[in-house]
């Protein structure tokens, strides 16, 4: 219910997916984007742009990506390198995102909606640094939806991004972010921790030439559980039984990843 709508076109030439991503100069920046995206190698061809509709070639062969399959080294150098290239390609101006503030004062709210008063003293722990980190920022577009279920597997190995042109404009609190956002969230999803998790911050450096400070990666998997966990538990409130199911266990994940890293007690029950 939050998707875009989408449509999947099968013709003579093959099938296509349409996905619309707005009229006039909106579109037409995004197409823009999907183009840039595509020459680097990292997502579907692009066919065109018609009434609104991004039009991408349908890769029937292509497979979801499954992490668990995948050396976790050769998943951060790709990922790595896709968010490095989103973050020398697409600055974004500012005012286009929230602020440092304004994440911390959705995570607060939601870690102690989710695990009490303990975790929202842990969250109150960050807010001295928050000046600090805000001055090194640098504004991107960023992903923002780096979940596994956006990526493809072709049959060659390769690993392909999908949804990648306009999430940081959605209609949510995140907007544009320092790509450390995208970091902080491909650690999460992909729990690329440790080694992983070192080579992924130096895979974004290598393409940027800047590293992400891990002091604000740190901070930001704190924001990013706790923005993903407000978003699946909101979503399972207006969800049909099955769809529900499935977001009450995504809450549950955010909220395990939340509670770890504020180093607090998880609760039994879910999240309301």
């Amino acid at each position: 219910m939050q998707e875009r709508r989408k449509f999947l076109a099968r013709t003579t030439h093959g099938t296509w997916l349409a996905k619309f991503v707005g009229l006039g100069a909106e579109g037409e920046r995004k197409v823009g984007r999907a183009r840039a995206l595509h020459a680097a190698g990292f997502t579907p061809e692009v066919a065109g742009f018609r009434h609104g509709f991004l039009v991408e070639r349908w890769i029937e062969a292509a497979t979801p990506l499954d992490r668990t399959r995948l050396d976790p080294l050769r998943l951060a150098e790709r990922v790595g390198d896709y968010l490095g290239f989103r973050a020398t390609s697409f600055a974004c101006g500012p005012g286009r995102g929230a602020s440092l503030h304004a994440l911390w004062e959705m995570a607060r709210h939601n870690a102690a909606e989710a695990l009490g008063d303990a975790a929202a003293r842990a969250v109150d722990g960050w807010r001295a640094a928050l000046p600090a980190f805000a001055a090194g920022m640098q504004p991107v577009e960023t992903d923002n939806r780096v979940h596994p279920w956006e990526w493809l597997v072709l049959r060659d190995g390769t690993i392909l991004k999908t949804d990648a042109v306009d999430h940081h404009a959605a209609h949510d609190l995140v907007g544009c972010q320092d790509i450390a956002w995208d970091v902080a969230g491909a650690a999460i999803e992909f729990g690329l921790e440790g080694a992983a998790g070192r080579h992924l911050s130096a895979v974004v450096a290598r393409r940027t030439g800047r590293a992400p400070d891990p002091d604000l990666v740190a901070w930001l998997e704190i924001a990013y559980a706790a923005f993903q966990l407000g978003a699946a538990t909101m979503a399972g409130h207006s969800a049909d039984a099955e769809e529900q199911a499935r977001l009450q266990a995504e809450a549950e994940r955010y909220r395990r990843h939340l509670a770890a890293r504020l180093r607090v007690a998880s609760p039994d029950a879910s999240p309301s």
